[in-house]
């Protein structure tokens, strides 16, 4: 008898089991089935709305509720309960021409009143989606309305940066003009002196500045490094792109979801893991240049503000303007139905309200900060470990390297896996559909953009610059160690590998285990941060010739020192795009591969200016006042 119970009781438990499995999450639907759900996404025209006297165009989110076809919405539940690939289907987003297409539910009530207006989308969609698939929806949100003759006002904000935007632009003619008059008495008298901070704007000397090699002979061995932040800087732009395929409002987002089947876009998805080698270049790069600075002058503890303060400097004159630029005259740059949306009620009332901390460099540990110039949350996280990196610096320069970088590195790898057991978080970013659609990610908001968990790559580029300057100065000769120069070709194979591996975090079924999460969210920092080391070594110490040639070739220096500009202007053409939609987009490869291309030139075309304008003058103009000499002697050719 008490076997039979036994029995029973476990088929009932595997039934339960199976059942679970089988009902909880729909992983495909095919086209026919598809198409069964309503469109997550619909857009009325804009423009010729608006141009009717009193037209009124709302973005509004509404949420599906049951209705006389239930079993579409369990579908519609079940499908959308699998949010590493789908999108949320239990809301639709319209944008709607209320005076148009809901004109027959205006009757007696007006547009002016909020309650009016909501009460008249709801009814006006409910009709469509109750007649053509048997449910119903509820008004949740209202974007944004926009109203015939409606314009964005220009206020003392606006007109406060149009002026620093023009004294920049004077300067840099005035600076120049004085450059040429100084040339002209350096030809009679044969020398001349000039004003340093007045030539520190002229066009002509900060053109040099971009072209000119750099003459120490130690930092000529790094001019690969400039090949190596054009393509990752190239290869950052990519990730962003991918914002215009699938923020929404496109008119097929299940081609989208297919992709996260395709091993192309899983590249992509993954790819967020290339930013660890900027860490790694950073850490690389402060070891190693103070290293060279160590040969001629000492540095002290005293020296510690002076030195974060340069680096301050040296990030900000250009971070600020891009940041006023964008809680300004952004807005007004374009117009669309989704302009209120995704630009001037998001990105630009945010660098509004934390355009503060951006310039203290905290803007990554701010939550509410979601939109305003989010790429520049490397920049932030990157000055942090700066500041760490020379306190280690400086405390270890005549001790030994290995224990200290060895716990730090401890630390690195522990730190981003407590996140993830303490907050329950995915041990990278998933790049989901609703992520790009909403925005909402806790594994990016409270893990990935944080200055701590990004340690790893900082230590290991800091080790790689203790390497690099002991190996040159005991003049090891790697270049003929057979097995680097072969390990070398494998650097951009196994870069790919360990973007294909982050696949196991978009496979069906249940999420992984939380000690997978934790391994993954330390270990991929770690490999990045290990292959990328690998690469500086090689380029550095020319393991490779072949290699090194093509990526020590000059044409890679200006786009290399225009990586900076680059990077922080791209996002506001993105930002430009999406926000002047005023119809359905289109997802498919070859349209992201022509709009990534055509973000690239023109943010290129943008940072050449912008580099001239601001970021060079103001960077040299540091330099002069740090050096406390008013005037400098300039020789004729």
């Amino acid at each position: 008898m008490f076997i039979k119970h036994r029995k029973m009781w476990l088929i009932l438990y595997l039934l339960q089991l199976l059942f679970s499995f089988s009902s909880a999450v729909i992983y495909h639907l095919n086209d026919t089935e598809y198409e069964q759900m309503p469109p997550l996404f619909d857009l009325n025209v804009y423009d010729s709305c608006l141009r009717q006297t009193g037209g009124v165009y709302c973005v509004a989110r509404f949420n599906l509720l049951d209705g006389q076809n239930n079993k579409l919405m369990n579908l519609i539940r079940e499908y959308s309960d699998h949010t590493v690939k789908h999108y949320n289907h239990s809301y639709l987003e319209r944008g709607i021409c209320v005076t148009k297409s809901c004109k027959k539910f205006l009757k007696d009530r007006t547009l002016q009143k909020q309650v009016d207006l909501e009460e008249i989308l709801e009814e006006c969609l409910n009709e469509t989606i109750s007649r053509d698939y048997g449910l119903h929806v509820k008004l949740d949100n209202i974007y944004n309305c926009d109203k015939h003759g409606q314009t964005i006002q220009k206020d003392a904000s606006d007109w406060l940066v149009a002026l620093i935007i023009t004294v920049l632009i004077t300067m840099s003619i005035i600076g120049s003009l004085y450059e040429i008059f100084l040339n002209k008495v350096a030809r009679e008298k044969n020398c001349w002196k000039g004003n340093q901070y007045l030539l520190s704007f002229s066009l002509n000397r900060n053109w040099k500045q971009l072209t000119r090699p750099t003459e120490n002979p130690q930092l000529t061995k790094l001019r690969s490094l400039y090949s190596v932040k054009c393509i990752i800087t190239f290869l950052m732009v990519i990730a962003h792109v991918m914002w215009v395929n699938s923020t929404g409002f496109t008119d097929n987002p299940h081609d989208f979801e297919k992709a996260y089947e395709s091993t192309l876009y899983q590249l992509i998805f993954n790819g967020m893991m290339i930013v660890q080698i900027f860490f790694v270049l950073s850490g690389f790069l402060l070891v190693y240049n103070l290293s060279v600075h160590l040969e001629n002058q000492l540095i002290s503890w005293a020296q510690y503000g002076r030195i974060l303060f340069m680096r301050w400097w040296r990030l900000t004159p250009s971070n600020a303007v891009m940041l006023a630029f964008t809680a300004t005259w952004l807005r007004h740059v374009g117009s669309g139905a989704l302009w209120r949306m995704r630009v001037a009620d998001s990105v630009v009332a945010d660098c509004r309200g934390y355009w503060w901390s951006h310039l203290l460099y905290i803007n990554n540990y701010v939550l509410e900060n979601r939109f305003c110039a989010i790429q520049t949350w490397y920049i932030s996280a990157d000055m942090q470990l700066f500041a760490v990196g020379i306190a280690v610096f400086l405390a270890i320069r005549s001790r030994s390297k290995i224990l200290p970088l060895s716990l730090l590195l401890l630390l690195g790898t522990i730190s981003p896996a407590l996140h993830v057991w303490l907050q329950d978080l995915d041990g990278l970013v998933m790049m989901t559909p609703e992520l790009y659609r909403a925005h909402l990610s806790d594994t990016y908001f409270l893990m990935h953009i944080k200055g701590h968990n990004n340690l790893i790559s900082f230590v290991i580029g800091m080790a790689t610059g203790y390497l690099v300057y002991y190996m040159q100065k005991e003049k090891k000769e790697l270049f003929k160690n057979k097995i680097l120069h072969y390990l070398t070709w494998c650097i951009i194979p196994s870069i790919l590998c360990l973007f294909l591996s982050g696949r196991v975090h978009y496979a069906d079924g249940e999420r992984p285990h939380v000690a997978v999460r934790m391994a993954w969210a330390s270990l991929h920092r770690l490999a990045m941060g290990g292959i990328a080391a690998f690469t500086i070594v090689s380029l550095v110490m020319r393991c490779n010739d072949k290699i090194s040639n093509v990526l020590e070739w000059r044409g890679w220096m200006v786009p290399g020192r225009l990586s900076y500009s680059v990077y922080l202007l791209h996002i506001n053409f993105i930002h430009v795009l999406l926000g002047s939609t005023t119809q359905l987009g289109h997802v498919s490869f070859y349209y992201m591969v022509i709009v990534h291309f055509g973000i690239v030139l023109i943010s290129l075309m943008a940072a050449l200016p912008f580099y001239l304008l601001v970021e060079a003058p103001m960077t040299t103009l540091m330099k002069n006042l740090a050096s406390r000499h008013d005037r400098i002697d300039v020789k004729t050719k």
